[in-house]
């Protein structure tokens, strides 16, 4: 007998009296959308053309299905994924990973794929034409655990610098500067079996300008990758988690990408994040292995000394401030 497959989607219509989240209400709006096949991968990004959240579902029919909300009935429903999404239509196998980013103001779509037949797709879209501007396919040669699109500041978009020979002005100097800026998206590749790769500027290079990343065990299996300003340098590093019960930290230095250190973990690594759990301002490093959790934080007295650096003080306690 076949077992019945479903999508659960949890939400809180409304607050509590106190205005605050409440677990029990959440258990009990769950809507539930019967599946046809098996579900693989989950993720989601936003329809701007309808300002809402479309939900993806990537599943055994090697198809990708997206789901989006009715919001006067408060149900969720299929739509073709052909009419917003036409990047994402028949891929070549069943797809493991997705990553999608808004870039150039919204105006264009990059969409990256991984599939079961070890293939990687990116696709860049003009949003408001729904037209295919470029194509790039890529053979792993080997089972992908994920594709992670990043840039290599951690600092962007940066700020348009202010000089008295620049004839733009404030808006037009941004603009310039983040929409160079978002031609230096890079892609992250990692594989079970093979050594990861990155491909720099996809936006503009596609997957020609590639860097494998070196280590002494070619044979490890990579199950999960983050990319974070680990150095407080400005610009982002690539950790990779093993199954090897090893985190793996690679810098991009001098146009390459070069291993910088590992550091063992109590067990085989399942997934990463670089988020601030304890909101004060500075992000931590979480890893989730098969035996627990391990949260990695920076040393406060490194952090402040980073701080101090990066500040002009001669600008805040100016005397025009000051007055």
């Amino acid at each position: 007998m076949e077992s019945e497959k479903y999508l659960n989607i949890y939400s809180e219509p409304e607050p509590d009296e106190n205005n605050e989240f409440n677990i029990d209400n959440l258990a009990n709006n769950c809507l539930m959308i019967e599946l046809d096949f098996v579900p693989y991968f989950l993720y989601h990004t936003f329809l701007l053309s309808q300002n809402q959240v479309v939900w993806f579902l990537s599943g055994s029919d090697s198809k990708i299905h997206a789901y989006t909300e009715d919001v006067s009935t408060h149900t969720y429903h299929e739509t073709d994924i052909a009419e917003h999404f036409p990047e994402l239509v028949s891929p070549s196998s069943i797809v493991l990973w997705i990553d999608i980013w808004h870039i150039h103001q919204n105006t264009r779509r990059l969409s990256v794929i991984g599939c079961e037949d070890w293939s990687v797709k990116i696709s860049l879209v003009e949003i408001e034409s729904n037209t295919l501007l470029s194509v790039w396919n890529y053979d792993c040669d080997g089972p992908i655990s994920r594709v992670q699109l990043f840039y290599l500041s951690n600092y962007f978009p940066p700020d348009a610098e202010d000089s008295s020979e620049n004839c733009e002005t404030e808006d037009e100097g941004e603009k310039k500067s983040k929409e160079e800026g978002e031609e230096n998206i890079n892609l992250l590749v990692t594989s079970t079996i093979n050594q990861s790769v990155v491909f720099m500027n996809v936006t503009t290079s596609g997957t020609s300008e590639r860097h494998f990343l070196p280590y002494k065990d070619s044979y490890d299996a990579i199950l999960s990758s983050v990319c974070a300003d680990i150095d407080l340098d400005g610009e982002q590093e690539i950790i990779l988690g093993a199954y090897s019960q090893e985190l793996i930290a690679y810098k991009y230095i001098n146009s390459r990408w070069e291993l910088i250190g590992t550091r063992g973990v109590s067990s085989s690594v399942l997934c990463m994040a670089h988020l601030d759990l304890s909101q004060d301002g500075v992000r931590e490093l979480v890893v989730v292995t098969m035996r627990g959790i391990h949260i990695f934080q920076h040393d406060p007295n490194i952090v402040l000394e980073k701080l101090k650096a990066s500040i002009d003080f001669s600008k805040i306690f100016s005397a025009e401030t000051l007055m």
